[in-house]
């Protein structure tokens, strides 16, 4: 009896298991997640449903419910269902996939929905239901990583609308703008984002509810990196109204300072990182280098700007905002130019043009805005032109002081070579780039009248454009190049902030090293060029209702010691690697065609030969005639 027992129970099993397997293949499965989007154009967050039915069949996948899908939601969904049949081992073609949005009434198109289309396929595939207390966002490849997204902040302030606990979002880089985004989505609407690089590390959360473990995200800057007890006192000085310069620095600091205490008390863990390091900043100045700590805290001051103005986030608010700074900068004007002030006055005027050019990108992001990440971006160039338009107005400010000191106030102007060298500057080959801030600063200067200012532009894009491989100089090397060549306040400046970065480099261990160098060639470079530029300009000085012209001698000697000297080198460098392109592609030519005359002579040979092989043994009429006979 025991051994009847045994089979019939095995046969039991076994057909419970059939069963199961059989059921699994043809019976549908159906599963359901969150998934945040954004209204076009409204800056609006929306929390949507997606349901994933999932039966067998040949492979199909379908997206339906809105009104149209566009074709990279499509695609999104396929790379998904791709996905999810290969992590489970299974076979694509054996199952049909039918997504459904609950969203009838409007238009969707986008890829972020990537992510949650392949978990979905995931859940529906291996029956596993998903945890319903969350959402998720992220464009998905065909080996699995979650990829960027646009819209951050309006779909964590859906989900926390919508009563969920936690948003699974892509990993983004530290310390970049979509950093920046995350910390204050996460912070404004207090709740956790968790960053995913690819779909192993969500399955944890997806399904088995795994809790999230936040920490504020991290706000790094350079600065935390600098060696300040080993470095000198800055190295050069002038007899230039320093004094005045030092209250630009004192501003700059300051401001920055009352920037920081706007911030809401959403970042209060951030505002101690601010102040943190704006206490480095000033440890900067007292050994000298003005320039580096209020360029550092220049840029503070706009991170700062960004959150303090978290409560201007809407268009319409950001619009206002945007005319507010604008109307600002705009009614700016610098006191009378003498030979006393006029490094201050352009170093204004140069500033005012950035201002202006930022402002135009500024207007240009929220007319294109279709988030409010836009607008936190756009708020963020806003407060870069208000920070150099504050800037602008302090040094118009000194620009007067120092007047009432001279007792000067006989109006100054550059003559007209000046104007006719700053002409010619922008028409010069490789400076005239229309995307550049600095040149459309330079050409907005110029039409001003304001040919000073236009060149410290163009003396910033040739900085910022400069073919150097920073790694071949050393401390010793570029300090010597700057030492006694440096005459006037900016030059001055920005050579004690090269010879800081250059100590920095020394100092530096690691890959910042590198970075540090190419920072103090570029400041370095703009110190020489713009003191020899002042010694041009004091030198073309007049008043205002002279206009003796510059003579066209010196235009062209100081055209190769000034931005042309710079542009040359450049112009050169590209007119060498094209002449060598050129020549390469010569070369390669005389080859292609060298070795088709050798084939086609190998060829010939080679035909030659084989007919007279053929000539030779070739069977007489008679033969071939019996050959033919026996075959048959």
């Amino acid at each position: 009896m025991s051994k009847l027992y045994i089979p019939r129970i095995s046969l039991f099993f076994i057909s419970i298991l059939f069963a199961t397997l059989f059921f699994g293949l043809t019976q549908a499965y159906t599963t359901s997640i969150h998934v945040p989007a954004v209204l076009g154009n409204t800056d609006t967050g929306i929390i949507s449903i997606i349901t994933l039915n999932v039966s067998s069949g040949n492979g199909s996948v379908k997206i339906l419910g809105p009104q149209h899908v566009g074709q990279s939601t499509i695609q999104s969904a396929i790379t998904g269902v791709n996905y999810a049949t290969k992590y489970l081992n299974l076979n694509e073609s054996n199952f049909n996939f039918t997504y459904t949005i609950n969203d009838n009434t409007s238009n969707v198109t986008g890829p972020s929905g990537g992510l949650a289309f392949t978990v979905l396929a995931i859940s529906g595939l291996s029956s596993k239901p998903i945890k319903q207390n969350f959402t998720l966002t992220g464009t998905i490849s065909s080996n699995g990583d979650v990829g960027p997204i646009g819209g951050i902040t309006d779909k964590v302030s859906s989900a926390k609308s919508y009563g969920l606990s936690y948003v699974l979002a892509p990993y983004v880089q530290n310390g970049s703008f979509e950093d920046t985004l995350y910390y204050i989505a996460q912070q404004l609407n207090n709740i956790p984002i968790i960053e995913v690089a690819n779909v192993s590390q969500a399955i944890p959360y997806v399904f088995y509810g795994q809790s999230p473990k936040v920490s504020p995200l991290n706000y790094n800057i350079s600065a935390s990196n600098f060696s300040l007890t080993q470095i000198p006192n800055a190295p050069f000085n002038c007899n230039c109204n320093e004094s005045y310069f030092n209250n630009l620095v004192n501003y700059t600091i300051n401001t920055t300072t009352s920037e920081i205490n706007s911030i809401p008390n959403n970042f209060s863990s951030l505002k101690t990182q601010f102040y943190s390091e704006l206490s480095t900043y000033k440890k900067i100045a007292l050994k000298g280098y003005g320039y580096t700590a209020a360029d550092s805290s220049f840029i503070e001051y706009i991170n700062a700007f960004i959150y303090a103005n978290s409560d201007n986030y809407t268009l319409p608010k950001a619009y206002k905002l945007y005319n507010t700074v604008l109307n600002y900068c705009n009614s700016l004007t610098p006191p009378i130019m003498t030979p006393e002030n006029y490094q201050y006055i352009i170093g204004g005027e140069a500033r005012q043009s950035w201002a202006q050019q930022n402002l135009i990108t500024a207007n240009q992001e929220l007319n294109a805005s279709q988030s409010t990440d836009n607008i936190v971006e756009a708020i963020g160039t806003i407060g870069e032109s208000i920070a150099w338009c504050g800037a602008t107005n302090n040094l118009f400010s000194q620009a007067s002081q120092i007047n009432n000191i001279s007792n000067s106030t006989t109006p100054y102007i550059f003559n007209s070579g000046i104007k006719q060298l700053t002409n010619k500057y922008l028409k010069i080959t490789g400076l005239n780039d229309s995307q550049s801030m600095y040149y459309g600063a330079a050409l907005n200067s110029y039409n001003n009248s304001e040919y000073g200012s236009a060149l410290y532009s163009l003396y910033y894009l040739i900085a910022q454009n400069n073919f150097t491989n920073a790694s071949q100089y050393n401390t010793s090397t570029l300090l010597s190049s700057l030492n006694n060549s440096l005459n006037g306040i900016w030059p001055v400046a920005y050579g004690n902030s090269a010879a800081f970065y250059a100590e920095q480099a020394a100092l530096t261990k690691n890959l910042t090293s590198t970075s540090y160098l190419t920072t103090a060639y570029q400041l370095g470079l703009i110190a020489r060029s713009i003191s020899n530029l002042d010694n041009v300009l004091e030198n073309n000085m007049t008043t205002i209702n002279a206009t003796t012209p510059l003579s066209s001698s010196l235009q062209e000697d100081q055209l190769l010691g000034l931005i042309g000297q710079e542009a040359n080198q450049i112009n050169s460098l590209k007119q060498s690697i094209s002449n060598i392109q050129t020549s390469i592609e010569l070369i390669i030519l005389m080859v292609v065609v060298l070795l088709i005359a050798l084939i086609y002579s190998i060829a010939k040979e080679f035909s030659l030969r084989k007919a007279l092989v053929l000539a030779q043994n070739k069977p007489s009429t008679q033969n071939k005639s019996k050959k033919n006979t026996i075959k048959r």
